[in-house]
């Protein structure tokens, strides 16, 4: 309890510190006072993610790196990364994609993944990834069609979720009453999660989950931002957790990724690969199918470019 007091009082210094700075910019712009809550709300969230992402996520990020453990779910082991990489040495003749972090974003993810899967053969790849990212890697595991998952997905309905948290417990919900673990090949599949242990701060690659449940409940840890998409603490595998985006890598990287997948991947003039938290913010100027076709039409559109990247790490179908 000392250890989650001394946390959150952090937190709340940080959130007076937005707070204060949130009225300066306010000030400045000489915002014209409206009736739309909507638009004031995601203007305040906005500026308080500005805030955010300048000076607590560079904080966190210097201490998350410093430890990495490997989380075997199911025989409840815990691995470095020389025991992990010895034990487990047959991943590196595996082809890695890496997914990163997007926030909404990861709707994109799936029109660009199911453009892949279309064209290439997967069967010699595993996934990694984190928040968005890690939704991602276990949509790519889906053993049948992406098409078929993308469109059972884009037929929930999430017009009524407030904030990416709920989003999450609808798509969860609906998941798990359609498929079960056996739709997906999950040991092709390992999450970053973020990980306050006392006052330390580390990087924990899952793997090897229980079930089907247990797998989205840790895409869900590696989403969680305390205060933006969710409450302050959630807890996985017992450990309070949190994004996934809070560390610089929180992917496995066993020298071995053909691709790393982030929301610029096409964006020839963009060389920011960092999490946006502004697509946190649930009103959005695109719809979440859009997104999805946005990321399949990019992709098909720069297919010689994804030819290159991969040419020489799996085989046409």
């Amino acid at each position: 309890m000392k250890i989650i007091i001394i946390f959150l009082s952090y937190l709340t210094t940080t959130n007076s510190f937005i707070h204060n700075n949130f009225n300066k910019k306010l000030y400045n712009r000489k915002l014209i006072t409206t009736n739309n809550d909507d638009y004031h709300y995601n203007f305040y969230l906005s500026q308080a993610i500005s805030i955010f992402d300048n000076n607590i996520l560079n904080f966190l990020k210097k201490r998350s790196q410093q430890k990495y453990n490997y989380i075997d779910v199911k025989n409840d082991n815990i691995y470095n990364y020389s025991t992990f990489s010895h034990k487990y040495k047959y991943l590196k003749k595996k082809k890695l994609i890496s997914i990163s972090p997007g926030g909404t974003k990861g709707f994109y993810y799936m029109g660009l993944l199911t453009y892949m899967k279309e064209q290439y053969n997967f069967d010699n790849f595993i996934f990694t990834g984190a928040s968005a990212g890690a939704w991602a890697s276990l949509f790519s595991t889906y053993k049948y069609s992406l098409r078929d998952l993308s469109e059972k997905i884009l037929s929930i309905s999430l017009d009524d979720c407030a904030s990416i948290f709920e989003v999450q417990l609808k798509l969860k919900s609906e998941l798990l009453k359609s498929y079960s673990i056996t739709d997906f090949n999950l040991d092709k599949l390992f999450i970053g999660v973020t990980v306050l242990r006392g006052l330390e701060l580390s990087t924990n690659i899952f793997f090897n989950f229980v079930d089907l449940e247990d797998v989205i409940n840790c895409c869900i840890a590696s989403s969680h931002i305390p205060f933006l998409t969710g409450g302050f603490i959630n807890k996985y595998n017992n450990e309070i957790s949190f994004d996934g985006g809070f560390s610089n890598s929180p992917y496995l990287d066993l020298n071995n990724t053909a691709i790393h997948i982030n929301p610029n991947i096409w964006n020839t003039e963009s060389k920011n690969n960092i999490i946006d938290y502004y697509d946190l913010i649930i009103a959005r100027k695109e719809s979440f199918s859009d997104l999805y076709d946005k990321g399949y039409y990019d992709t098909k559109l720069n297919k010689k470019r994804l030819r290159k990247k991969l040419f020489n790490n799996i085989k046409l179908k």
